[in-house]
């Protein structure tokens, strides 16, 4: 479920612990959401831009603010986010973390050289309760290794079991980390962040959002495709779409509403984006935002992980959640796609901000893997979406469930996740959740629930649209050629799958002695 950097030039010597992990150097998601069919519309903010002209050309904040003036003080929280910022904590040691009785959840942030590696050894709740033993979440039936490079996170709850434990009291925490010549470090940095409220119950909130926007983006529906800049960004019809489409997902499923925008400058290099390093590189070079509680996103035209093109990925699961931006893990990157429904590009956004709170896929569709909940259904390969129970989950990979007709929802274990993120304002005057419905019909024919080999192949080609996901190999489309070259040419599926279908065509190469049907499907 998650893209793992491999350390092959530090695991052999690295310390037993991070052996018997999966030698990740960091955890990013990367997924994927088909052209969505909801008909939402979000009337919670006007549509007004204010710029801010004391800012410098180079970084420059346009502000889109839904709670601002006179409804200002309706969204001021109850109780703030509170830091617990530990300092220089020594590893191999057990660390107390005590978290205040009104605690709605917390992460906790590790942070070392941006060469070094860290890791949570083990982490135990005031009861006593493992989180994570021997490096590694408990519970899940793989391997979840708390392993990064630089900076690391943890987010509390994070399993179905952790969620009916009491958060307040003193938890202890065992941290190893590692310097570029694979050596011990004595000391992390280590802070904690807890999501709070007058009574330690979640009662909506509001996020804010600033949107990192490099030179050269361009978006297309509403409108002609146009440039996007800086300045405009807040005040373009195709920007706006996709955030109404976005705090519509949000507070729908989460309950969590619309707070302050913010459109801040990126340097040129960030506009095109093809591995995991420029994305870590990305993330860090928000760090010149304000600090406060907020989600970082860039936003880009070109996002490839793994030499595939994806549509978004989160800095890590869960990413870090602090105030002051500017880390490898501190936000997400939102491919934006010039010409597909502004409703995909939101909920995507949704799906990453999940991902950045803790949330996993709740199925992983090549390879058998679940999230850690249990009230969400799971679905094994090789299985097609639509047989799939999860299918219409916020967080299955493909969001194949908006086009199925059965609208999109969340369940109590993940929406437990979210609240204790963070990254929100509380509380708002949000006062309900629900699924969002299907409203009107204009999905792309790959799309259907239909046994057709030509929807069959538009879905073989999505399989493989998350960067932290294994594609199917070239050669599981060797029977299906003809239908691969009508990809390429149609207009009714998804643009990105046309251009998976292009690139798998030109893989397809003749083999000696090739079998006659080397489909793996």
């Amino acid at each position: 479920m998650t893209h793992a950097i491999l350390l092959t030039t530090r695991r052999a010597r690295i310390h037993p612990l991070a052996n018997r992990l999966l030698a990740v150097a960091a955890l990013l998601s990367a997924c994927t959401a088909a052209p969505n069919t909801l008909g939402l519309r979000d009337t919670g903010a006007a549509d007004t831009a204010v710029i801010d002209q004391s800012a410098v050309a180079d970084a420059a904040t346009v502000s889109r603010d839904a709670d601002q003036d006179a409804t200002a003080d309706a969204f001021r929280p109850s109780a703030p986010v509170t830091v617990i910022d530990l300092g220089a904590v020594a590893t191999a040691a057990t660390v107390v973390v005590d978290i205040p009785a009104n605690a709605i959840g917390f992460h906790l942030t590790a942070e070392v050289a941006p060469d070094a590696v860290v890791a949570f050894s083990s982490v135990r709740s005031p009861q006593g309760d493992a989180l994570v033993d021997q490096g590694k979440l408990v519970g899940p039936a793989f391997d979840f290794p708390m392993i990064g490079l630089h900076t690391l996170s943890l987010a509390v709850p994070m399993t179905a079991a952790s969620q009916a434990w009491a958060l307040a009291g003193k938890w202890s925490v065992v941290l190893e980390a590692y310097d570029a010549q694979q050596q011990p470090l004595s000391t992390v940095q280590l802070r904690a962040y807890v999501q709070t409220s007058s009574d330690g119950a979640f009662h909506g909130g509001t996020l804010d959002l600033r949107l990192h926007i490099p030179p050269g983006l361009q978006l297309q529906n509403p409108g002609a495709k146009h440039a996007v800049t800086l300045q405009s960004a807040l005040r373009d019809p195709a920007i706006i779409a996709r955030l109404d489409a976005f705090f519509a997902g949000l507070r729908t499923l989460y309950q969590i509403d619309r707070g302050a925008v913010t459109a801040h400058g990126l340097d040129a290099r960030y506009a095109t984006i093809g591995n995991i390093e420029q994305v870590a590189a990305a993330l860090a070079a928000t760090a010149a935002t304000p600090a406060r509680p907020a989600l970082d996103v860039v936003l880009v035209n070109d996002l490839r992980v793994g030499g595939n093109v994806v549509w978004g990925i989160a800095g890590s699961i869960p990413g870090t959640a602090s105030f002051s931006a500017g880390n490898n893990k501190a936000g997400v990157v939102l491919n934006l796609s010039a010409s597909n429904n502004p409703l995909g590009d939101g909920l995507t956004l949704v799906h990453e901000m999940g991902h950045f709170v803790g949330l996993m896929h709740t199925s992983e569709l090549s390879v058998v893997q679940h999230d850690l909940l249990s009230d969400t259904p799971a679905c094994g390969p090789p299985t097609l979406p639509a047989q799939c129970g999860d299918a219409n989950n916020i967080m299955f990979p493909i969001f194949f469930g908006m086009t199925a007709g059965k609208g999109i929802v969340t369940s109590p274990q993940q929406r437990r996740v979210m609240a204790a993120a963070p990254i929100y304002r509380g509380p708002s005057s949000v006062a309900t959740t629900g699924a969002l419905t299907q409203t009107h019909s204009d999905a792309p024919a790959w799309a259907a629930p239909t046994a057709t080999t030509q929807a069959l192949v538009a879905r073989m080609l999505a399989i493989g649209l998350c960067g932290h996901q294994p594609a199917l190999p070239v050669q599981s489309f060797a029977n299906h050629r003809a239908a691969l070259r009508h990809a390429v040419e149609d207009p009714t599926i998804w643009p990105i799958l046309r251009q998976r279908a292009r690139a798998t065509l030109r893989a397809l190469v003749p083999r000696a002695g090739a079998s006659a049907n080397s489909s793996s499907w």
